[in-house]
């Protein structure tokens, strides 16, 4: 009884101590090869059921656009879960998520199914949206405020020294504050 105290205590306050380092914790700067300061681009891409999302309806809420290369990519799997894991409470005060990869829908679908994904999944089958927002590196996380302009972004290679999901969804909530 005792032991399972201590658990729950340790547990508790090692994710107090992580909420808190993430509001005070500052995004890097800018990638130079990522948009910033560009509005989306009037655009549709198909989402995980086949059906045209265009960018244009993602405006009016703080949005964060996670880029990764796809379902195969190890890297990018265990960085998408995270953000699965941590995105709910962000996406019911408002902050939108939406993933983006090369994969064709159907293996998005099946991926968002088995791993149980809140969050919509878009295809860029040429890449062309992460071209135009990111560069050529497919691992790409893109700050996007209500009014549907790039304010945040990161290049990394393979998810390294990437600002965790917690850090970017609280910077995406304060965009939202702000708007």
């Amino acid at each position: 009884m005792r032991v399972a105290f201590v658990v729950a205590a340790v547990a508790i306050a090692g994710g107090l101590m992580l909420v808190i380092y993430a509001r005070g914790r500052p995004l890097p700067a800018s990638s130079p090869e990522v948009a910033v300061g560009r509005a989306l681009p009037d655009a549709a891409l198909a989402d995980e059921l086949g059906r045209p999302v265009a960018l244009a309806s993602l405006r009016g809420s703080p949005l964060v656009l996670v880029f990764f290369r796809g379902a195969l990519c190890v890297a990018c799997r265990a960085e998408v879960a995270k953000f699965a894991e941590r995105a709910p409470p962000f996406i019911a005060e408002g902050v939108r998520v939406v993933g983006i990869s090369a994969d064709p829908p159907e293996v998005s679908a099946e991926w968002k199914r088995t791993e149980r994904i809140p969050f919509p999944l878009l295809s860029d089958p040429r890449r062309t949206l992460t071209e135009r927002i990111c560069g050529q590196n497919g691992h790409c996380v893109v700050l996007v405020d209500p009014g549907g302009v790039v304010r945040w972004g990161a290049l990394n290679d393979y998810w390294r020294g990437a600002p965790g999901p917690e850090v970017v969804l609280r910077a995406a909530a304060r965009l939202g504050a702000r708007g």
